[in-house]
Parts: structure tokens; sequence; C-alpha cells
């Protein structure tokens, strides 16, 4: 077991466990961090999932996308936490059972010294703390996955309106990678995007799929997302290759203005 980011050779893989606690019933809670490094340098992508036990086809959208980075092509480094949320994800529900909080509003978190000091908090506030230092942090771009609960599904990209002009034009170009609508909206303090965000870095949520609809729509889901995330990386130039843009792709708000024109987004 680690708390630290080890180090990884150029053109390697690994992954560790973070210890988070241990269950009233012995059971320990350990998040698993993957990390690929590149035999180039580059920037640092991350890649977040199951903050909400709910929404578990992520995971293997996760896992699609780590299988398809050959390491000798990939430039920078790629952090994943496929399941963020282990309590909840044994419960199959959307906030942590233990202490009734939604992982995806308590971003950054907190320590377990800083939990000490506060009558308010738990188990997943140090979770998100995790999250935040061993993924938010070190990366620059963060993808942050989401889907329908089961028997519920969504298909679209989630762009933070929070994100400065510039950012916002590289969000919107690799948010129409995705096959999908963008959804512009003002994401919730507290949540991963949101910090992220906050601390210069380029965000983007995934919500592609939901649970309970059979291998050969989840299997689509999957292949979606993992192509959205390998074509933003060609963007990002961690990948070779030109990314496939689209002709066009949908916009919508919750600004007054309840459509927008693709005009505003130009294409490489």
């Amino acid at each position: 077991m680690t708390t630290s980011i080890p180090e990884v050779a150029p053109g390697s893989r690994t992954f560790y466990q973070v210890p988070v606690c241990t269950l009233v019933s012995g059971i320990e809670v350990n998040l698993t961090i993957h990390v690929l490094r590149g035999t180039k340098p580059g920037p640092t992508l991350g890649l977040l999932s199951t903050l909400h036990g709910a929404e578990f086809l992520s995971i293997e959208q996760v896992r699609a996308i780590l299988e398809g980075i050959d390491l000798d092509q990939l430039s920078g480094t790629v952090i994943a936490c496929p399941v963020a949320n282990p309590i909840a994800l044994q419960h199959g529900s959307v906030a942590t059972p233990t202490d009734h909080v939604n992982m995806n509003r308590v971003f950054p978190g907190s320590s377990g010294d800083d939990l000490l000091t506060k009558y308010a908090g738990g188990v997943t506030e140090y979770m998100a703390h995790l999250v935040t230092k061993h993924l938010i942090e070190p990366c620059d771009m963060l993808f942050d996955f989401h889907l329908g609960p089961f028997g519920h599904a969504d298909e679209m990209i989630d762009v933070p309106i929070q994100a400065d002009e510039a950012r916002m034009e590289r969000l919107h170009l690799m948010g129409s990678l995705f096959g999908t609508l963008m959804h512009e909206w003002e994401l919730p303090p507290g949540s991963s995007l949101a910090y992220a965000i906050s601390q210069g870095k380029l965000g983007l949520g995934v919500e592609i799929g939901g649970g309970g609809y059979g291998d050969e729509l989840s299997a689509k889901w999957v292949r979606q997302a993992a192509a959205g995330v390998h074509a933003s990386m060609q963007y990002l130039g961690m990948l070779p290759g030109t990314p496939p843009w689209p002709e066009s792709v949908n916009i919508v708000t919750t600004a007054p203005a309840c459509a927008r024109s693709t005009a505003a987004i130009t294409f490489p």
C-alpha cells in the first residue's frame, strides 16, 4: 500500500492502492489508481469514474480507454481511478451509505486531520480528498464519467461554463469528438469538474450510457466513450493522428438562449 504517487518508468504502466478506511464489518476499503506513462513528455490526463455507485458502466469505459492506449505512442501520462466510491458501488447507491453524502458535492474533500477538527464530514470527504491529491491535482485535463443508473440512460457531454473563453474553446472541440450533444451548464460547487476548473485545469463530464440495457447497447456506449477520449488525446497531442472532427455538433445550455448555433465552433 502507498499514499503517494509512485514513479513510473517511461513506456510502462502500473496501479497502486490508496487506503481509505476499515468498515465496521472489518472490510478494508481502498482506491485503486492506474498510471500509464508514455515514452515522450506531454500533458497529464485524468480519468475519474463512479463517484456515484449506481453508475457502473463507466468502469468498463475507463477499462476500454486504458486498454486501447499504446504506450509506445503515448506522449504524457494518464492517471485513472475507475471506482472513486467503492462503498457506494457495493450498495448500488448514488450517495455513500455510511454518511449519506453525495461525493460529487464535496470536492476537494477533507484530509484525515481536517476531519478530526469537524463534527460534520466523514469517509466521503476523505475519499474526495484522496482523489483530489492522487488524480485531480496532478492532471491537466480531467474527464469525469457519469451516466444513467439502472433503467436510465444519458448521452451527452457536460461543459462547465465556469471555464474562461480560451478553455471553453478547447473544451468545445474535445466535446465535439464524442458524437453526441454538449450540455453547457454551471456545474455545482463541490463537483470534481467545478474544482478542476477553479484550479485552472480543463475538464469535461462524459455522460454516455446507463445500466440494464443489455450487452449490445452497453458495448456501443463503451466504444463511444473510449473513441471520444482517444480522439481528445489526439487533439491534446498525447496520441498520434488527427481527430475525426464532425461536420457539426449540437449544443444546449441552461442560459436563456436555449440553443446555440454550431457556427460558434470552428473545427481545425
